[in-house]
């Protein structure tokens, strides 16, 4: 149901400070939103090679990291 394509697109410009400055907000919620914003991102990436190249062989524990980082950015 979503667009994961253009979640990726809009939380990549999200996470670049240049693109969206975020001026006059609170510094602590901006930097967890980019945290947020740059692992969807990055996590979004490492999905589409699990999903689509099968040249790829994911241990238990670089697949465990993954996990643990998606953790990571949305508890903060």
């Amino acid at each position: 149901m979503f667009d994961h394509g253009l979640m990726k697109r809009v939380s990549e410009r999200v996470a670049d400070p240049r693109q969206t400055p975020f001026a006059g907000t609170d510094p602590n919620l901006v930097l967890s939103l980019r945290l947020v914003a740059y692992n969807f991102a990055e996590l979004q990436d490492r999905r589409h090679v699990a999903d689509y190249d099968n040249g790829t062989i994911w241990t238990v524990v670089e697949a465990a990291e993954e996990v643990r980082r998606a953790c990571l950015a949305f508890n903060r």
